[in-house]
């Protein structure tokens, strides 16, 4: 068991166990850390663990796809602006043609 100290020196709380994982979220990123004071291994803390890893995963992809529609939406939005402009440059060019 180890003692985590605080900034003051003062033992917090006697550590048995303690994990973390790092999340990364675009240029952000963190650490969640968790500690237990029992020695064992804490079956329901794993499983919650384990569950929120795979929120903040679903939470990411959700993200990610978030991120590619909305760059999918603006190269749409150029090629249509493109297409129209293409189309009134034709018409221009014939109408003046047949004129």
């Amino acid at each position: 068991m180890k003692t985590i100290i605080s900034r003051a020196s003062r033992p917090i709380m006697q550590v048995a166990r303690a994990f973390g994982f790092p999340f990364f979220l675009g240029k952000s990123c963190g650490v969640i850390e968790f500690f237990s004071a029992k020695s064992p291994a804490d079956q329901e803390l794993l499983e919650m663990i384990g569950s929120v890893g795979q929120q903040i995963g679903q939470f990411q992809e959700r993200k990610r796809a978030e991120e590619k529609l909305a760059q999918l939406l603006i190269s749409e939005r150029t090629a249509l602006a493109d297409s129209e402009k293409a189309n009134r440059l034709k018409d221009e060019f014939f109408g003046d043609a047949v004129a």
